[in-house]
């Protein structure tokens, strides 16, 4: 396991399923990275739509007790199995079939980079944001120089 997605989400059903079907076209092997998808609180429709992808891709589902994005990022870095972090928003679409792989040759390239991040581009008229190049990552953090005990405030 070489990446962990993590996806803090309030369960919108519209914006989860095209994020991931783009994370399921990813030609980075299943094998290499792991998706955690952590919800804001229990919610039933949430996990069936998640079990509805486990078939396809190594997923799972986490519940925090309290809303907040940065306590679901927290509970994502605790689960997390791999050396690599990527967060992402839970109304993007990844159009950049070799995403994960850029941000796997971008980190073995700068082995001294701790973290990236950078802007979304906007497509007009569309419903969902566009991660198109990995300059445009939400952020990634390589596990080991964050520990699993520092946490986002």
């Amino acid at each position: 396991m070489k990446i962990s997605v993590i996806i803090p989400t309030l369960g919108k059903r519209d914006s989860l399923y095209p994020l991931f079907e783009s994370l399921l076209r990813q030609d980075l092997p299943n094998n290499q990275f792991e998706i955690l998808v952590i919800g804001n609180l229990e919610n039933p429709n949430l996990r069936k739509w998640v079990q509805a992808f486990q078939a396809k891709m190594n997923i799972s589902l986490f519940f925090t007790n309290t809303l907040g994005v940065n306590r679901a990022r927290n509970l994502g870095i605790e689960k997390s199995k791999a050396g690599l972090l990527v967060f992402l928003d839970d109304d993007c679409v990844i159009s950049d079939l070799h995403f994960l792989e850029k941000i796997l040759r971008l980190h073995e390239e700068n082995p001294e980079a701790a973290a990236i991040g950078g802007p979304y581009l906007a497509v007009p008229q569309a419903k969902y944001r566009e991660l198109a190049y990995v300059q445009v990552c939400r952020v990634w953090l390589e596990a080991s120089r964050i520990g699993k005990k520092q946490t986002f405030d």
